[in-house]
């Protein structure tokens, strides 16, 4: 409640990506929730923009504009006109087929974290290689070397922050890797995955490590 009568409540929108309903919290007594669906929250958002200001007081939208602010971050880079240019490119053509029917398996969730992603056009996840594809790895596009991941798990284990040892354990957390009846890793990719993942880490810990100052 402030000195001049108004009476103002602050609320937490919060969004979940699984479901497509959005909730209002208000701070002020945290047990109070109200759920909404984008239907309801569009309309939630129309009285807003016609709730009765105080005399003075500028329309809602207008106060942001009135904030000073510094520049924005990386303020004179880019290009406001990118042209562009012709390229030819080589790459691994990969079976659709392979990585569709591993996460259809799985139902589009997650083998590490167990995260089903759902869009506008339906679930989402990624086909991810144990063994990489093409050189010097020279992996095959195959289900017994792909792995139904999320875009995050993917990047992870891509870059070797999260790998698989040999009792199908992921590391660095120990969790079993999800496996359903079915679907299968051939050992031989595993050993490989193995065997780069101690390689990248091995070489990190050395860049991480302070060089040795000699008096």
């Amino acid at each position: 409640q402030r000195n001049d009568g108004v009476l103002l409540i602050h609320f937490e929108l919060i969004h979940r990506p699984v479901f497509p309903l959005w909730e209002l919290k208000d701070n002020a007594s945290p047990q109070r929730w109200v759920v909404f669906t984008r239907k309801l929250l569009a309309a939630f958002a129309r009285k807003l923009t016609r709730l009765e200001r105080l005399p003075g007081q500028p329309p809602i939208g207008e106060l942001k504009k009135q904030v000073s602010v510094g520049p924005d971050v990386g303020d004179g880079l880019g290009n406001k006109n990118p042209q562009r240019e012709l390229t030819t490119t080589s790459r691994i053509v990969r079976s659709t087929a392979v990585g569709n029917k591993v996460k259809e398996h799985y139902g589009h969730t997650c083998q590490v974290c167990s995260v089903r992603l759902l869009t506008p056009a339906g679930p989402y996840a990624e086909g991810c290689h144990v063994r990489p594809l093409g050189k010097p790895h020279n992996g095959p596009d195959t289900t017994n070397n792909v792995l139904c991941l999320c875009p995050n798990c993917h990047v992870l284990f891509d870059t070797h922050a999260i790998t698989i040892d040999e009792n199908l354990n992921v590391m660095p957390s120990k969790k079993p890797l999800v496996l359903w009846i079915g679907h299968s890793i051939h050992p031989d990719h595993v050993k490989y995955r193995i065997s780069i993942s101690g390689v990248a880490r091995g070489s990190a810990e050395q860049q991480e490590q302070p060089a040795n100052v000699q008096d």
